[in-house]
């Protein structure tokens, strides 16, 4: 017998289908949000400004010893 799991992501602000799961990061906290198309464009557009004033960094991490 033969068993298939399958995986529908839920946007986290609506409720409706997801498309993808963007990842963010925060005062070194990192968030996962699942999104539709239309709400992941929607917190890009948002973030955009902040974005765009920002360094980028290597998003390597450096162990401290």
């Amino acid at each position: 017998m033969a068993r298939q799991t399958v995986i529908h992501l839920v946007d986290d602000v609506d409720g409706e289908p997801a498309d993808e799961t963007v990842r963010l990061e925060l005062d070194r906290r990192g968030y996962e949000i699942d999104l539709s198309r239309e709400n992941a464009a929607r917190l890009r557009a948002q973030l955009e400004p902040w974005i765009a004033a920002a360094r980028r960094t290597s998003g390597r991490r450096r162990r401290s010893r």
